[in-house]
């Protein structure tokens, strides 16, 4: 009798120790996936940080370089041909990327004067609202709810309906304070598909599109042109009415100026005329420096954007202030 009981135990006792077995190799193998998962997440904030690092360091390089610029070179006109130039390197607002590479980096810079874009600081009254509407060609009489909307975000009016804002989006009652306040404001995709006409030539042009707010205390015209070649390809759309033959040829010169210094002069002398009616080529002495790290392999991008005055030719420029003034700094 006891050795059929202990016959009869064996089965039990062997799926006993088969599912034990099979518990610990799973038990192992989820602690050497988390264990790979943990060093892979170590190993991409390492080099994140990094990357950060020389982000920071590449821009404060990036802006003592266009600072000693300034000191050397007076005439800030970004339209003269190379070889009206000095050999040197040259560090201007001009929109075109430098791109350095290392070992364990890939390093973009980029500098534009930051006075580009639609000038939406303070309150958008109706006539600066129907100034809009002309730009973006609107026919007379048509509504264009998006710029109705923008103005009556800044007009401190409480008859306005405000139904269509969210909860924490309601109207400001007075200027804004943000650039990107204007994803708040309702219709926004209207303005888009008006003002995007180009929305493949680059992602970020609807931030391009509007203009850096002027600190208070600041002594800054506001009604400065915007930047030729700092603008995005949209807003020089809007702006100059170009036919489709004329868009190309626009952008095959600036193209020609990002990579051989080739001045529009030499390049569509028929449109200069009407780009300086609402452009400049001078720089504002306002600069939006743009800083961009990855790997070598293009991964673990980091973006560091600042946006300083720069003043290094004496006080009559910019009243009293000669030196450096920081704006705003993103990092992203």
């Amino acid at each position: 009798m006891g050795q059929w009981e202990a016959h009869t135990m064996k089965g039990p006792a062997l799926i006993i120790v088969i599912l034990s077995l099979l518990m610990i190799f799973m038990l192992s193998g989820e602690s050497s996936a988390i264990s790979a998962l943990s060093f892979r997440q170590a190993l991409l904030q390492n080099r994140l940080i990094k990357n950060h690092y020389e982000a920071e360091s590449q821009l404060s390089i990036l802006k003592w370089k266009l600072m000693g610029d300034l000191q050397v070179h007076k005439n800030r006109n970004n339209n003269q041909s190379l070889e009206e130039e000095d050999s040197e390197e040259r560090y201007r607002a001009d929109g075109r990327v430098q791109t350095l590479t290392s070992e364990d980096f890939m390093v973009k810079t980029q500098i534009n004067d930051a006075f580009r874009g639609l000038n939406l600081q303070g309150e958008i009254s109706q006539s600066r609202a129907l100034a809009f509407k002309r730009l973006q060609q609107v026919d007379e009489g048509e509504e264009l709810v998006f710029i109705d909307e923008l103005s009556r975000y800044t007009q401190n009016n409480d008859a306005y309906d405000i139904s269509a804002y969210d909860p924490y989006d309601l109207p400001r009652k007075s200027s804004m304070e943000y650039g990107e306040e204007i994803y708040w404001i309702p219709e926004l995709r209207e303005f888009v598909d008006l003002a995007l006409v180009d929305q493949q030539e680059n992602p970020e042009s609807l931030r391009q599109l509007v203009r850096p707010f002027i600190p208070d205390g600041v002594r800054l015209s506001r009604n400065l042109k915007s930047s030729f070649f700092s603008a995005d390809i949209n807003e020089i759309m809007m702006r100059l009415n170009l036919a489709e033959d004329e868009i190309l040829q626009v952008k095959q010169a600036r193209t020609a100026w990002f990579e051989e210094s080739i001045a529009l002069e030499e390049s569509i002398p028929e449109l200069l005329p009407r780009i300086k009616r609402f452009f400049s080529f001078k720089e504002s002495g306002v600069y939006l420096l743009k800083v961009k790290v990855s790997d070598q392999e293009g991964l673990n991008t980091v973006v560091h954007e600042e946006i300083l005055q720069l003043n290094n030719r004496g006080p009559k420029r910019f009243g009293k202030f000669k030196g450096m003034q920081y704006w705003r700094r993103t990092s992203f």
